[in-house]
């Protein structure tokens, strides 16, 4: 009888050692796909945040060349002014004032993208040799982060409607 509560003893420890490793690599197991899940879940949200702060430059990057734009044309406009100035013939001067409203035009549509958001297109001369131009879009979002108010429509508006009274 002592034999066999002995062996019963042996067997119910060596049960008890495998019911042990068993539920020590269960919880392994588990530990180890929750660690998976979460290093899944800090990758996937540092993407998110990552193609948020890249799209927010491409954005902003935009915004900077519709600035580069307006400024360009704005010293195309007082280029023609002072031409303008000292053109006497008066098919000359409409020819001038023509692309002087062209270029104030311009300046309009893009206030208007950077007021509602879209794409402007302009166009660039390859050569002056030849009539081949490069059509590049610049896309602008507006955001709800932004400003209701644009500045630059607030501060060019009523230079615009100036310089297009003085052509």
């Amino acid at each position: 009888m002592q034999k066999d509560h002995l062996n019963q003893n042996k067997l119910s420890l060596g049960l008890m050692r495998r019911n042990r490793t068993f539920v020590l690599m269960s919880v392994q197991i588990v530990l180890f796909l929750v660690g998976f899940i979460w290093l899944i879940g800090i990758h996937l949200f540092v993407l998110y945040k990552l193609t948020a702060l890249e799209d927010t430059y491409a954005n902003e990057q935009s915004r900077i060349m519709l600035a580069e734009q307006i400024n360009q044309n704005l010293a195309l406009v007082e280029s023609n002014l002072y031409e303008m100035a000292v053109t006497q013939r008066e098919k000359n001067i409409s020819r001038i004032s023509a692309a002087s409203e062209t270029y104030i035009q311009e300046v309009r549509d893009i206030l208007k993208v950077l007021n509602d958001g879209g794409t402007y297109s302009r166009q660039i001369d390859v050569n002056l040799e030849s009539s081949d131009k490069i059509v590049n879009s610049i896309h602008y979002t507006r955001t709800g982060e932004s400003s209701p108010y644009v500045l630059e429509i607030i501060d060019l508006t009523p230079k615009l409607a100036e310089i297009e009274e003085k052509i």
